[in-house]
């Protein structure tokens, strides 16, 4: 069964926009009734580990965001911020309570669908040294489908950039090892320049090992004599043999 929700902008004690949302007509605040930026340093105090890249889950009016962005000006570091709930990064864009934050230098904002796809584009573990994940509490608990959805995405992301770093430290040296080995090769052969525009009109295949070359690599043996094939580390193996 589905749940209403209804979002509302009040104002707070201290005179600022704070945000209500009302779920199957139960009342809960995103924000302070009575002083919302109070409250975020409060959240930002247990948050806060120094410089670094800060990945927030959660938007709100952005109050938390505005004060994690305050302590980052001095310091090396940015914010990613995630808001799974279009409807709540529209009404804090209409608030005013953004308009510090948007096009900003430290802090980028997703909203949506953008908010599960954000983060594929950015190498984490290059970027910054520390990598922190910071979950607003309150809207995980009310918008708990769709933050984990996001939570999950995150994880898998992170997991492949791990593995990903793992591997170049593993094979760094030996890849290294190897470029020098090579040297001599590279300066006394010929370049793949010397090829252009050599075969214009001509079919090519660039082949490369995977568990689809077994299976073609009669194809390629017909192509011979018709085509340029260029084979590449471990195939060279399998297309001679």
């Amino acid at each position: 069964m589905s749940r209403k929700i209804h979002l509302t902008l009040e104002r707070a004690r201290s005179g600022q926009p704070t945000l209500c949302v009302r779920v199957d007509g139960t009342q809960h605040w995103i924000h302070s009734p009575r002083d919302p930026e109070a409250e975020a340093k409060v959240l930002v105090d247990q948050w806060w580990q120094g410089p670094g890249l800060y990945i927030v889950l959660g938007l709100g009016l952005g109050y938390h965001v505005s004060e994690l962005e305050r302590r980052l000006r001095a310091t090396r570091g940015d914010i990613v911020v995630l808001e799974p709930v279009q409807e709540i990064y529209d009404i804090a864009l209409s608030s005013g309570t953004l308009s510090a934050l948007v096009g900003g230098r430290k802090v980028q904002l997703y909203a949506g669908a953008q908010a599960r796809q954000a983060l594929q584009a950015r190498d984490l573990l290059v970027e910054s040294t520390s990598v922190f994940l910071r979950v607003h509490p309150v809207l995980h608990g009310l918008f708990r489908e769709e933050y984990d959805t996001v939570l999950d995405s995150l994880r898998g992301e992170v997991n492949r950039q791990v593995v990903n770093a793992n591997t170049l430290l593993f094979w760094d040296l030996l890849w290294l090892r190897n470029t020098i080995l090579n040297v001599p090769f590279l300066v006394s052969h010929p370049s793949g320049i010397h090829l252009q525009s050599r075969f214009k009109g001509v079919p090519a295949f660039i082949v490369a090992a995977g568990p689809s070359l077994d299976k073609n690599v009669r194809e390629l043996k017909r192509a011979q004599g018709r085509s340029v094939i260029l084979v590449v580390d471990t195939a060279l193996r399998s297309v001679l043999g």
